[in-house]
């Protein structure tokens, strides 16, 4: 879902710190979603996050809400944190993108101080009473799921899950393994030479063109 947050969260919190993790999850990839043989498409909440961000400043402008203290960019990046931290969760698969950036952008609102303009916002995006109240709930389903997929990344869980890759290592896609490292060394000598091979003949042309030239 969110790779380059999940490889960091992994890498850093991982004891070892292996580089090679880093490669192995991103080489297999693509070959787990190939041997799960389906299709899906998963849109991240950051495009609504700029959306909502830009709505609410401009209702809170024109009521005289908003306070000089107060920036776009400052909600705008607490929201991101907390969606960041939010991606170890299957968030994305079980709630729109829209409900998940306004979930992140009401904690925005706490962390900025401005839970009330924030709530006021939120408030007046529905017509009814039952509706907003309705909303009000699925925003604290999104906190609690997203709260508990941070949790999830404790170290015991990584543990837990690097056991299972092991199980699932492919040899011809696994940095640690003989076959990977034979596979790159023979890539690499073959590249040499190649170059080689190119290198010999270049000379070998500009002997002859040297000799055809000055009749040698």
């Amino acid at each position: 879902m969110y790779m380059v947050a999940f490889l960091s969260t992994l890498y850093y919190r991982h004891a070892s710190k292996d580089p090679n993790l880093e490669i192995f999850i991103k080489d297999h990839e693509l070959h787990l979603m190939t041997e799960l043989r389906f299709h899906i498409v998963v849109h991240h909440p950051l495009r609504p996050l700029k959306g909502l961000v830009m709505d609410l400043l401009q209702a809170s402008r024109t009521h005289g809400e908003i306070g000089a203290t107060i920036t776009g960019d400052a909600l705008h990046s607490a929201a991101e944190k907390t969606l960041d931290e939010w991606m170890h969760s299957d968030l994305l698969l079980l709630y729109p993108p829209s409900q998940i950036a306004l979930a992140a952008l009401q904690c925005a609102g706490m962390t900025c101080q401005q839970q009330d303009i924030v709530s006021t916002y939120i408030s007046g995006l529905c017509s009814d009473i039952g509706k907003t109240t309705q909303l009000l709930q699925t925003l604290e389903d999104v906190k609690v799921l997203g709260g508990a997929g941070i949790q999830m990344t404790e170290e015991k869980d990584i543990k837990t899950l690097l056991g299972r890759l092991q199980s699932c290592r492919n040899p011809l896609m696994d940095p640690t393994s003989a076959i990977y490292i034979a596979q790159q060394k023979e890539k690499e000598e073959a590249l040499a030479a190649e170059r080689t091979r190119r290198q010999e003949e270049w000379k070998n042309k500009e002997a002859a063109m040297q000799a055809q030239i000055f009749g040698k």
